[in-house]
């Protein structure tokens, strides 16, 4: 892709310039330039940190007797809706349970089929105004609720793929903006697009970037068992990120170096953040429990089947892990430390407004959905129990 190639020129071509320190201490140096048209911003230092406050946490691990009320089978999207309520699908179980700001279960939207309001494979939720948005891979369909959980209508989606939620899933990047990730056939063949999906319905399809990384080992062990196959993804290998942005742009960015590309809907690059950090070296503490989980994952397989046949282990840690526009655009990087991470929050102008702690997130099948004021993802214990939680965002200042 011509916009991602030239990268590597733009960068090496910037000089930074205008060095700023923000006004309110909050530690950075900040550099801004602009050739042919596309902004290199390039920060250094810390930005304050916000405040995390948990307010509610769901999930049990269930027992011999009935199913908790809050017990999940396998949560592959959560979404704060507009009535402050907490949506988590749940793809095993084929439905929607919707619970209050104290934690009771209000009702339950959907069950297994291929009916109106029915779910084959859940993958995403994304609330649209007031319409609630729920893709359904099996049924290759988005499925369109009411604030009240009536069934609407259906939109078309790309259906039957081997593919995780995190990435397969539908994109919110505003209140009246939702992009599903997709392919369109165009003469016998399938391209990859984002459709938006606005109220009036879905709309006509734009490029999706697709990036790939240049890993020095596999970011995935792949083991074939008899006529199928299973695969173990390597939680530091190098990957390739990409997230629509408002008004039908991209991000994109490999995991390697903290440098995020903002295409617009043309595929030109319009703006390069470039952030001057250090990347922290792997310790034993982080990479035994992957090593563990890879050990069990293989134990009812023949190693020689998988490719490759053990789990390499990396020097250092990606850069980032993460990338995620939240519900009013604003852009989150999740950040590698030392000791955990850190989500780092971006303006719709490129200005590093605060940091948010890692939020021990399940990043493999869910991603964060991130407000203004509020943080809601998905975690799992180490029986791959998950729990949903639910946090309130404090800035310094006020909130986020």
């Amino acid at each position: 892709m011509r916009p991602l190639r030239l990268l590597a020129v733009y960068v090496a071509l910037f000089a930074a310039c205008d060095a700023d320190r923000p006004p309110d201490g909050a530690g950075l140096v900040v550099s801004r330039d602009t050739l042919d048209g596309v902004e290199r911003i390039t920060i250094a230092g810390e930005v304050e940190t916000w405040t995390l406050h948990e307010r509610l946490r769901l999930g049990s691990a269930g027992g011999s007797g009935e199913p908790g009320a809050d017990e999940f089978a396998f949560v592959s999207s959560v979404a704060l809706g507009p009535d402050g309520r907490v949506y988590v699908a749940d793809l095993r179980r084929s439905r929607i349970s919707v619970f209050d700001t104290l934690g009771t279960l209000l009702g339950v939207l959907g069950r297994e089929g291929e009916g109106p309001g029915e779910f084959v494979d859940l993958f995403s939720i994304a609330w649209l105004d007031d319409r609630l948005l729920a893709l359904d891979i099996g049924n290759a369909r988005v499925g369109v609720f009411s604030s009240d959980g009536a069934w609407l209508e259906q939109r078309p989606a790309s259906g039957s793929l081997t593919a995780s939620p995190a990435t397969t899933r539908l994109y919110p990047v505003g209140p009246a903006e939702v992009y599903q990730w997709g392919y369109e056939a165009r003469d016998g063949i399938a391209e990859p697009v984002w459709w938006p999906h606005g109220p009036e319905g879905r709309g006509r399809s734009v490029p999706r970037p697709t990036p790939s990384a240049d890993p020095t080992f596999p970011d995935k062990v792949v083991c074939t068992m008899g006529r199928g196959f299973s695969w173990f993804d390597h939680p530091f290998a190098e990957q390739a990120l990409v997230h629509p942005t408002r008004g039908g742009g991209t991000l994109v960015a490999t995991t390697d170096t903290y440098r995020i590309v903002e295409l617009d809907q043309a595929g030109d690059t319009v703006r390069v953040l470039v952030r001057d950090v250090p990347r922290p070296a792997l310790s034993d503490e982080e990479w035994q429990p992957v090593r563990d989980r890879f050990a069990a994952w293989q134990e009812d397989k023949d190693p020689t089947g998988c490719r490759p046949e053990d789990l390499p282990r990396p020097t250092h840690k990606p850069a980032i892990r993460s990338l995620v526009v939240d519900t009013i655009g604003r852009t989150w990087v999740e950040r590698s430390l030392p000791v955990g991470t850190v989500w780092e929050v971006f303006d719709a102008d490129g200005v590093l407004v605060g940091a948010v702690p890692g939020l021990d997130h399940d990043r493999q099948w869910t991603v964060p959905w991130l407000s203004r004021t509020t943080a809601v993802w998905v975690s799992r214990d180490a029986l791959d129990v998950p729990y949903v939680h639910v946090a309130r965002i404090e800035a310094p200042g006020g909130p986020g």
